[in-house]
């Protein structure tokens, strides 16, 4: 009996059927798998860099500590892949962003303001041997 299950056409069909319900049931993990799979392969493929010897943006002699990386953040962009236009006119600022960047200013000004009394703190106590 399961010879003939296992050959000829009743094989064939029993086997494609399997098939069918397998892929059906493990189809996200199969791409998951192959989209992982080609991305590790993809980054092999491409020389670069170990990560700790990747360098940051810079421009002439102004450097930053901005790393510009592709959308997914896991590849680096070619160097020269990258114009950068500088405009010698200072940015207008939508009005959204400009607010956001006064929060922002607002925001460091606090803790620069309570950092300095935390630390004038600390040193009047360091001084007076308790603490």
């Amino acid at each position: 009996m399961l010879d003939t299950l296992a050959t000829g056409p009743v094989g064939l069909l029993l086997g494609a059927l399997i098939g069918l319900v397998l892929t059906v049931l493990f189809e996200d993990q199969l791409k998951e798998f192959r989209a992982v799979l080609v991305r590790r392969l993809r980054l092999n493929l491409i020389k670069r860099p170990p990560s700790h010897e990747l360098t940051t943006f810079s421009m002439g002699p102004l450097k930053t500590g901005v790393r510009i990386v592709e959308g997914d953040g896991e590849e680096v962009i070619a160097e020269d892949a990258i114009h950068v236009f500088v405009d010698p006119e200072m940015v207008i600022l939508p009005d959204e962003v400009a607010q956001w960047r006064k929060d922002i200013e607002e925001q460091e000004t606090e803790k620069r303001k309570r950092a300095r009394k935390l630390h004038g703190t600390v040193n009047r106590t360091r001084s007076n041997g308790s603490w």
